[in-house]
């Protein structure tokens, strides 16, 4: 953030301006990382992430969900990833959420990776988007796994 020129203290305002208050930097760390944390975990409890492409989901039983993990947790490269539509649609939405234009602009210059994530024709190559894949396919095992078990009756 500050090789892009980013004003730091600006940006953890606009998430959580009660760190500012506090003078220990350290705190700002944990600003980003609970953004990216809420972001990230938005609507983790639907079985569909409450998104609508990815709906058909919502009907799944616990062993397709496991199904799915085992299928994908050793699958890392996008190109192989690319091969499943439903996890390409949740790093779309998540990319979206997760990285505002400014913030792109800022980063990169301009704002090619969100105009190449918008038009569903591929996901850009940068050490950027390869992290934040990364990231976000372990979020994507995490709610497979996590909805692999059944849930005890009240």
């Amino acid at each position: 953030m500050k090789s892009a020129a980013w004003d730091v203290n600006a940006a953890v305002g606009a998430i959580q301006p009660d760190v500012l208050c506090s003078n220990k930097p350290a705190h700002r760390t944990f600003a980003f990382q609970s953004y990216l944390c809420q972001k990230m975990f938005s609507n983790f409890q639907h079985k569909s992430y409450n998104l609508a492409a990815l709906e058909d989901r919502s009907m799944w039983g616990c062993c397709k969900y496991f199904d799915e993990f085992t299928k994908l947790r050793y699958v890392e490269q996008i190109q192989k990833l690319s091969q499943h539509s439903t996890i390409m649609n949740f790093f779309r939405v998540k990319y979206l959420a997760l990285v505002h234009p400014k913030m792109e602009l800022c980063f990169f210059g301009n704002l090619d990776h969100r105009a190449m994530v918008i038009s569903d024709q591929g996901f850009p190559s940068s050490a950027f988007f390869d992290a934040f894949t990364k990231m976000a396919r372990r979020m994507w095992l995490l709610h497979c796994l996590f909805f692999s078990f059944e849930r005890e009756s009240d």
